[in-house]
């Protein structure tokens, strides 16, 4: 991410910190289409991952949510996230600790299946 970039809410961009550097996941149609392609529905994904006790997600869908949506704010704002890797992903998601992605990744889920709008009031 480009020294002081931040998420802009109200397109629904979700802040991250990946590998010790601050990110932005944003919710892009290009970002679900290339999702739904690798794994399933956006909707089924964003029920699983806020439901307790379901089927969760795992790394390698979590890497790929994340991947996405790191090239889409990275070919926006013409960072080097537009070239984000799964793979590489996937590896610093485990590198910063499951437990603590689980959360972001619920949050640019929803935004997603809110077409790219945050929760904040007025977006409505």
């Amino acid at each position: 991410m480009s020294e002081g970039a931040q998420p802009n809410k109200h397109r629904g961009d979700v802040a991250i910190t990946l590998g010790g550097q601050a990110k932005v996941l944003r919710p892009s149609f290009e970002a679900m289409v290339a999702i739904e392609a690798q794994c399933g529905s956006i909707l089924t994904l964003a029920m699983r991952a806020g439901q307790r006790g379901g089927q969760p997600l795992d790394t390698g869908e979590m890497a790929v949510i994340i991947a996405e949506t790191l090239k889409a704010h990275g070919r926006d704002e013409k960072s080097t996230d537009a070239g984000a890797s799964t793979d590489k992903v996937r590896k610093l998601i485990f590198e910063a600790g499951v437990h603590t992605v689980v959360p972001v990744v619920v949050e640019v889920l929803i935004a997603m299946v809110r077409g790219g709008q945050s929760d904040t009031p007025g977006n409505a």
